[in-house]
């Protein structure tokens, strides 16, 4: 299979982890002619990334949907609880991390290189982000793993978001440490990054 990515992005970040969790042999490559060009929206509709294509030319895309994709055709070792509440906490950490982290917090950087750091539209949207933030402090567990025992799809996108949102919220946003008021999420941090597949996907964005 071969896997278009730009390495910088979460949703590239969150892909690469499933891959490596799995032991897949796939090909990651950056969009042809660049990212949102015309010969990559022949591949792709949206033009955006990861986008992953199969060896009999089936296209696949949305990060969440890859993963799930790698998850049927690959099931072992298995990136989702074998009791099905726990599988369905794991896909809700992933839903909320994209539509009430990622959602909220992305845009911001825009804004902020459009009106400034300390914009009202930058600190509105820190609201919206925190929101979403404090959600899922109360969503995941306290082991080292989001959900669960071991590594899942959950660990595969809330990872990389929390790298972000730590990573940059200051520098980029100026709102200081986004994770200040959520001592789980602070905790879960600390010890995913050390995880094996998780930081060899950050270390090569």
């Amino acid at each position: 299979m071969k896997i278009f990515e730009v390495a910088v992005s979460p949703f590239a970040v969150r892909v690469r982890i499933a891959v490596y969790a799995k032991g897949l042999n796939a090909e990651f490559a950056p969009p042809p002619d660049g990212f949102g060009s015309e010969a990559f929206r022949k591949i792709t509709p949206l033009g955006k990334v990861p986008t992953l294509v199969c060896d009999d030319g089936t296209v696949i895309a949305e990060s969440a949907v890859i993963n799930e994709y790698l998850e049927d055709t690959y099931p072992e070792p298995s990136l989702l609880p074998p009791d099905c509440k726990v599988r369905a906490r794991a896909r809700m950490v992933t839903q909320m991390t994209d539509a009430y982290v990622f959602a909220a917090y992305l845009p911001l950087f825009a804004i902020a290189k459009a009106e400034g750091k300390a914009s009202r539209a930058v600190v509105t949207g820190m609201v919206a982000v925190n929101r979403g933030l404090a959600a899922l402090e109360r969503t995941i567990d306290s082991d080292g793993y989001a959900v669960g025992d071991d590594l899942t799809l959950a660990d595969c996108a809330l990872a990389p978001a929390l790298f972000y949102v730590t990573e940059y919220s200051d520098s980029y946003l100026g709102v200081g440490d986004a994770l200040s008021n959520y001592p789980k999420l602070t905790a879960y941090w600390q010890t995913i990054r050390g995880n094996q597949y998780v930081a060899r996907a950050l270390a090569d964005k």
